[in-house]
C-alpha cells in the first residue's frame, strides 16, 4: 500500500469519526427538541409523530464502524458511511444534511483510495 493510499484512508477515518460525532449531536438535538415540544404542547395535536433517537444512535455506530473499516476494507467502509449518512436524513430531516455531507466526503475518500480488482489480479 502506497503512502498516498494510506493517507487517504486515514483521512477517511478521521473525517468519518467527525461526521459520526456530528450525526450523534444532531440526533441528540432532534430528540431533545421533539420531547421539549411534546412536553409543552397543550393541544395534543403533535403527539402523532415519533422521535427516531435509537435509529440516529445506530447511524452513529454505523459511521464509527465504517470509519474504522476504512483502513483495511475501503469498499465496505464506503457502503457503511453512505448508509449512515442517508439514514440521517430520515432521522433528522433537513438537519441530517450536515452529517450526510461529512460522511459522504469520508466515503468518497475511502472509495477513491481502494485497490481496483484489476490491480489485485495483476499481483
Amino acid at each position: 500500500m502506497s503512502i498516498f493510499k494510506l493517507a487517504g484512508r486515514v483521512a477517511a477515518l478521521v473525517i468519518g469519526i467527525v461526521g459520526s460525532v456530528v450525526a450523534l449531536i444532531v440526533t441528540l438535538i432532534t430528540v431533545v427538541a421533539f420531547h421539549t415540544n411534546q412536553l409543552f404542547d397543550t393541544s395534543g395535536l403533535t403527539n402523532t409523530s415519533h422521535s427516531h433517537g435509537f435509529i440516529g444512535f445506530l447511524c452513529f455506530v454505523l459511521g464509527v464502524i465504517g470509519s474504522l473499516a476504512a483502513i483495511l476494507f475501503p469498499g465496505f467502509a464506503t457502503l457503511l458511511l453512505l448508509i449512515a449518512g442517508l439514514v440521517m436524513l430520515y432521522v433528522a430531516g433537513g438537519w441530517g444534511l450536515i452529517p450526510l455531507v461529512i460522511l459522504a466526503l469520508a466515503a468518497w475518500l475511502a472509495f477513491a483510495d481502494r485497490s481496483s480488482a484489476r490491480a489485485r489480479a495483476a499481483r
